[in-house]
């Protein structure tokens, strides 16, 4: 357990920085840096089930995962669920941008910076 609790605890801020940001409404603030954490995010919670997995290719995993649903709104597959639902907009987003992916990129290095040189030394 010592092992996970400090992803599961990055995971938790993220989470908790997430809703501060969904609720925020700030569009800059929802969109980019949104997508900057969520990444961070679910690198935390992955690692917290699976310590030992390898941060390269969890990192690049997240990073292939991010870049497949902005390839998806590109296709405007979203469209096909409707974009007026919450649910849509949470886990497929809405509009493809190129900002969306490098907020992803950043967020993966982050997260890959985080666990080398802090979370690491924790355990």
């Amino acid at each position: 357990m010592k092992q996970r609790l400090p992803y599961i605890i990055t995971a938790l801020v993220c989470f908790l920085i997430g809703i501060v940001i969904f609720k925020s409404g700030i569009p800059f603030i929802r969109n980019s840096v949104g997508d900057f954490v969520v990444v961070i995010f679910l690198y935390g919670l992955i690692k917290s089930i699976f310590p030992k997995a390898s941060p390269v290719l969890l990192v690049t995993g997240i990073l292939v995962y991010a870049i497949a649903i902005e390839v998806l709104q590109l296709l405007k597959f979203p469209q096909l669920f409707g974009t007026d639902k919450t649910w849509v907009k949470i886990l497929l987003g809405s509009n493809f941008s190129w900002g969306d992916i490098l907020a992803y990129f950043l967020g993966v290095i982050t997260a890959y910076w985080l666990d080398r040189d802090l979370l690491q030394k924790l355990n």
